[in-house]
């Protein structure tokens, strides 16, 4: 190994890491998509004294090597876009859900897209008429990739089957956010 290989990707000198997406598995956590919950990270290689040491960094953005302190790597709409990938067939439900609304595979939910922080904002998205939250992907994409955007605010998305009527859908959206409160 040469000394380059001591950091992982040392980009123009002055970013440390190579962008990683964590997944975890959603299907039995109420407040997050079935699909997964996909969260941005960095990955560290690092030796020192002949021990080698992986790190996976989530929510920070600088890392302290040898004395010195780089920023991380990151690309912030990577878990984005795999949430997205992998909610693909979700994706295309919109119409259906629409025309045969009592028929729709999901009941009407909040989603969070984050690990839930008591500290930040919930911005919580609901969607529209032949649609689900997955139309809000390049929007989240957009919001995390702002800094101060990404450290103040969280956020949540509400599917509802878009062919029931404005009130169901509006009481439907009432008691999730009492019933299912992360904070509770």
């Amino acid at each position: 190994m040469g000394p380059d290989c001591r950091i992982l990707s040392r980009i123009n000198g002055t970013e440390a890491g190579i962008p990683v997406v964590l997944g975890y598995e959603t299907k039995t956590a109420t407040l997050y998509p079935p699909e997964g919950l996909f969260v941005d990270a960095t990955a560290i290689y690092d030796r020192s004294a002949g021990v080698a040491r992986f790190s996976l960094l989530v929510g920070r953005t600088t890392v302290m090597l040898r004395g010195h302190t780089y920023a991380l790597a990151a690309n912030h709409s990577a878990a984005g876009d795999h949430l997205k990938l992998r909610a693909k067939r979700f994706a295309n439900s919109g119409f259906g859900g629409m025309i045969h609304p009592f028929s729709a595979s999901r009941r009407p939910q909040i989603y969070l897209l984050d690990p839930y922080d008591p500290n930040k904002i919930p911005l919580l998205m609901v969607h529209g008429l032949q649609s689900t939250p997955v139309a809000f992907a390049g929007l989240v994409n957009s919001l995390r990739a702002d800094p101060e955007i990404r450290s103040k605010y969280q956020f949540w998305q509400f599917y509802y089957a878009s062919g029931t009527p404005v009130l169901v859908n509006a009481a439907a959206l009432r008691d999730n956010l009492a019933e299912n409160r992360p904070c509770a």
